[in-house]
């Protein structure tokens, strides 16, 4: 499965159908992050990652995994070690 991951950061869907991750992608775009999206479908690798949406920095390691709900600017802010503004 790792073969399908980018070079950089990687967002797992894994309900593609119900969690499509969008705001991640448009936080990701904003951000500069350089994220390749890979849809998964099998229900083996659900039961491992255990939520709909999982995060994976270029060394492969899971930076987040969650459901979608939450800010995925913070999220991904966060995950870039940026400092967030004060809202």
């Amino acid at each position: 499965m790792f073969d399908r991951f980018g070079f950089e950061w990687t967002l797992l869907r894994l309900r593609p159908s119900s969690s499509p991750g969008t705001e991640f992608v448009t936080a990701a775009r904003m951000a500069g992050m350089d994220l390749t999206v890979v849809d998964i479908k099998e229900d083996q690798l659900r039961a491992i990652y255990r939520e709909p949406l999982v995060l994976i920095r270029p060394d492969q390691v899971i930076a987040w995994r969650g459901d979608g709900d939450g800010d995925a600017v913070q999220i991904i802010e966060t995950v870039l070690g940026h400092i967030p503004a004060k809202r």
